[in-house]
């Protein structure tokens, strides 16, 4: 989404990120009053407009009436009402009375509508419903998957659908180099490329597992003792994927749990209470053994796996890591040359990380 802000009080600025760098662009001149009334309006409505991006009514299920899918719908229909509804906003009638909608985008819409009336500047409402529109054209590039211009910024979003087409171009990029994390940052949409990227993790873990002797999904876990690693989620991807579950299936479910829980929902409500019973339970058995511990700290710390506020991302860079610990934990098991000296020596590590590559390149093909 875009935030717009006030530069020297009058000048009203978007900015956005693009996965790799943020824009800043001016959008018009206001008064002193209506400025940051208009950047706060304004970003309150790219906001629910991009939700149109990151929650589509495809990946809600049903859309059949009254559900979340068939709102979902709605919003995304909305979307072109919304230039028309800033020149003609819902006003207080002469009792005071005014129209809300139900609908959030186009209720957003008519509040800066308002904030437009109430300044009384055609140059800034001008300004103001081109920039609208430039937003609106983003979030329908971005849902056809078209990420360039000013639909980059959905390269920083998380979107809970996978585009094999992305996935593809993320497959390439770790082909090149799957120990080269930052190269898919800004260029790829970061749920494929979270598939892509459990799939290499997954072939890399393999590749380590068979030099160090460790299992499949205790690969980052032990990785964890040579360098600082996250494992709790690429420990988490390797079982599903030693499960046999398809990436292409569970990236997206724990981005929907996810973002589920960003809105303040618990996504899953029998699986909490399960993990409660069993809480409960290891502690009645532990406090039987003899054992002092209390049900509190065996209690579930996260109701989700990812960071609710930006999922996708956060899988995707944790599971690149995971790559790297997969090397560490396999560069370990690699005896140097006994004729190696310290001119050589710096060399040969380089070798080691295409050697290591070239075998997760040569497992991954099993994968794909």
């Amino acid at each position: 989404m875009t935030v717009y802000s006030t530069f020297g009080d009058t000048t009203i600025l978007a900015t956005y990120d693009t996965g790799r760098a943020w824009r800043t662009e001016r959008v018009t001149t206001a008064t002193t009053e209506d400025a940051p009334a208009l950047a706060g309006a304004m970003t309150r409505l790219s906001r629910q407009m991009w939700y149109r991006y990151t929650e589509p009514s495809s990946a809600a299920g049903s859309t059949a009436v009254n559900t979340e899918g068939w709102r979902r719908q709605k919003s995304e229909r909305a979307l072109d009402q919304v230039p028309e509804i800033l020149v003609r906003p819902n006003l207080p009638d002469e009792h005071g009375v005014m129209l809300q909608e139900y609908e959030p985008t186009l209720e957003y819409a008519h509040r800066l509508g308002r904030v437009l009336h109430w300044s009384d500047s055609p140059e800034v409402t001008a300004a103001v419903v081109a920039e609208v529109r430039a937003e609106i054209d983003a979030v329908h590039a971005a849902r056809r998957g078209n990420l360039t211009g000013r639909a980059a910024q959905a390269l920083s979003l998380s979107r809970p659908e996978v585009s094999p087409v992305q996935v593809a171009a993320a497959d390439e990029v770790l082909r090149e180099n799957p120990l080269a994390a930052n190269a898919l940052f800004g260029r790829v949409e970061p749920a494929a490329a979270a598939v892509s990227a459990a799939r290499w993790l997954f072939a890399a873990a393999v590749v380590s597992s068979q030099a160090s002797g460790v299992p499949i999904a205790a690969v980052v876990q032990t990785a964890d003792d040579i360098e600082a690693l996250p494992t709790r989620i690429p420990t988490e991807v390797l079982e599903l994927l030693a499960d046999g579950d398809d990436p292409v299936e569970f990236v997206p479910a724990l981005i929907i749990e996810a973002l589920a829980v960003g809105h303040g929902e618990i996504p899953d409500p029998p699986r909490l209470r399960d993990e409660f019973a069993e809480a409960r339970r290891q502690a009645r058995a532990y406090t039987r053994a003899g054992h002092k511990i209390t049900e509190d700290s065996l209690l579930p710390d996260r109701v989700c796996l990812l960071d609710p506020v930006r999922p996708a991302l956060d899988l995707l860079e944790d599971l690149l890591t995971g790559i790297r610990g997969a090397f560490l934990l396999w560069r370990e098991y690699q005896e140097p040359p006994d004729d190696l000296d310290d001119d050589a020596s710096e060399h040969w590590y380089d070798e080691l990380e295409e050697s290591f590559a070239e075998a997760v390149r040569d497992r991954v093909d099993t994968l794909i």
